[in-house]
This record gives C-alpha cells, structure tokens and sequence, in this order.
C-alpha cells in the first residue's frame, strides 16, 4: 500500500472509531437521564404523597398541616378509627378558618390522613371500621365497651357527612360539611376530584360515603378515572 492511501485509511478508521466512542457516550448520557429522572419520580412518589398533591390543588398558600402530636391533643375525630398498626396521623386545614382559635373540631379540617404498618392492617381496619358503624349495640347484651364507644363516637361523627377511603397503607377521611365545598360545586364532584388524586391508576375504589344529614356510611364503589388530573 502507498504511504499515501495507508495514511487514509488511517484517519478513516480513527473517524470511525472516535465515532463509535461518541455515539456510545451519548446513548449511556441519554440512559443515565431517563434512569434519574425516574428516580426523581420514586422520590416524589415516595416523599411527596398523592394526598398532599390534593390538598395543595385545595388551598394552595392558605394549606396548613397538623402532626401527629398536634392531631391527638387537640381533635377527637382520629378516635373514630382502629389504632392496630397506627404509625401515623397528620391533618389539613384552611389557615383562614378558623380565624380566631386554633382548629380542633372536626369541620375545622379538610383531610384527616392515618397511615398503619401495611396496607393489609389498613384494609382491615378499614373493614372494622365499616362493621362497627353498622352494628346495633341495642341488640347485643354484652359487648366489649371499647366497641360501644368507638360506634358512639362515629355516629357522633356522621352528621355533617364525610368519606372514608383506604388506599394502599393509608385510610381518609375526607371533610365533608352541610355547606358548600372548600372549593365551591357539589360534593359529589370534590369527593370525585380527591378520589382522582389518591387511586387514579385504579379504574375503581371502595368508599363510606355518608351525606350531611344522612347518620349512615353507605358502602360505594366510585371511578378514579373521571376527571382531568391524569398525571
């Protein structure tokens, strides 16, 4: 071969070479990003729950949340639930409502959130739960006194109204009141909106569902898929 032609076909396969290595490099780049920018995803997920998303959507700047501590000193309506496995209790409310106290009743909050061990101890406490509101205490002659209580205080809970929703390891409890939504338009339609947020991959969920005025939980099975946030 001539000096000449074996200094082409040098550079030639240098070209190629150099070639390959960049191609290889922007493949692994282009990996790398769709690889952590699912990790980003996971971490939302994981830190930035479906709920919060919700109550953000609500109140925006007027968004105010409520620990465990704060939930279990000042407000009774977590004593509705089962605690088996309880590891959690945080609560939303509007800053500006009430304006003079702090919020301690029921309707003064727009989302109570418990979170248990696993989602199956949710699913049964979920499942108790919905028993206990049943039953008619006037019937049984002996009966554990913890029961009689938790019933009281859930049919206590009821007038207002409200909806109670598990959801992985979580149980809602939706705030519901004889006045308007938080965000105006029926309620049907904001329990529609909060169920989109919480179960939107599913094409049903189970719900209590109890209207203002009503005194019962009536067992629904609701879409999570009719409406517009589809992300």
């Amino acid at each position: 071969m001539k000096p000449k032609n074996f200094f082409i076909s040098t550079l030639l396969l240098l070209a190629i070479s150099c070639n390959q290595k960049v191609d290889g490099t922007e493949n692994d780049s282009s990996n790398a990003v769709k690889e952590t920018t699912e990790e980003i995803k996971s971490d939302i997920n994981l830190y930035f729950p479906k709920h919060e998303a919700f109550v953000q959507h609500i109140l925006d700047n007027r968004l105010r949340k409520h620990d465990f501590d704060y939930v279990l000193e000042n407000c009774r309506h977590h004593e509705i639930f089962p605690f088996d496995g309880l590891q959690e209790i945080v609560a939303y409310s509007d800053r500006n409502y009430p304006k003079s106290v702090s919020p301690t009743y029921y309707e003064h909050f727009v989302l109570f959130c418990l979170k248990y061990s696993t989602a199956d101890q949710a699913k049964r406490n979920f499942d108790n739960f919905y028993l206990t509101a049943q039953i008619d205490t006037s019937k049984f002659d002996a009966m554990e006194q913890s029961l009689i209580e938790r019933h009281r205080l859930i049919i206590a809970s009821l007038k207002p109204g409200g909806l109670i929703v598990q959801e992985n390891e979580w149980i809602y409890s939706l705030v519901e009141t004889c006045r308007e939504t938080p965000i105006g338009g029926n309620w049907v339609d904001y329990e529609n909106l909060f169920l989109s947020y919480i179960g939107h991959e599913k094409d049903s969920i189970t719900v209590l569902n109890a209207d203002c005025g009503k005194m019962t939980y009536k067992k629904e099975k609701r879409t999570t898929h009719n409406n517009d946030y589809n992300q």
